[in-house]
């Protein structure tokens, strides 16, 4: 099988991620992170990442998040951790229960996931799940995509989290077909202005 230059470098992108996540838990193991280096380190990951949770569990994930405290890439009024709870969703296979780490504080971010990830074609359903996060569950906030991200940690999802399903995969005709990059950026951009 002959592979274009194109998914040989995409292949290449997604092991030196593998190789760059799995490098930071180790050097967190075994003491070679300051705080300081490790909050860096994470964050890049976390944003480098289309899903975090493929590269490593998300209990290393919230043991990594714990350690060094709330992170962000927001400034100003984001800068600090919430005061309160967050409401969030999250787009993704109804089959999925909305237990992941990645949510958005954005519904219609999260529609436009469900629908961009085509799981009507793959024989799934998608859905947009809604969650009151309380703060100390918050582990990090991200906007490097526009995205308004939120990391929620997964020993509180696994075990007291109820997410609220609030529409599954019955989407406008036009949302069943998969959606290109651009349209995402589209609702993207839609949603920051």
């Amino acid at each position: 099988m002959d592979l274009s230059s194109e998914q040989v470098r995409e292949a290449k992108d997604r092991v030196q991620l593998a190789c760059r996540v799995e490098t930071t838990w180790q050097a967190w193991c075994d003491g070679l992170l300051t705080d300081a280096d490790l909050r860096v380190s994470l964050a890049q990951a976390w944003v480098m990442s289309p899903a975090p949770s493929r590269y490593l569990s998300p209990n290393k994930w919230t043991r990594m998040f714990r350690a060094v405290g709330y992170v962000t890439d927001y400034t100003g009024d984001g800068v600090q951790a919430p005061k309160g709870p967050l409401e969030v969703f999250r787009g993704t296979a109804e089959s999925e229960g909305g237990r992941g780490m990645a949510w958005t504080e954005s519904r219609e971010l999260a529609q436009t996931f469900v629908a961009s990830r085509g799981y009507r074609t793959h024989g799934q359903s998608g859905a947009v799940w809604r969650l009151e996060v309380p703060v100390r569950h918050v582990l990090a906030r991200f906007n490097e995509s526009q995205e308004a991200e939120v990391v929620v940690s997964s020993y509180w999802l696994s075990r007291w989290a109820s997410p609220e399903l609030v529409s599954t995969g019955h989407l406008p005709e036009e949302l069943n077909q998969p959606l290109t990059d651009l349209d995402i950026h589209t609702a993207i951009d839609r949603q920051s202005h």
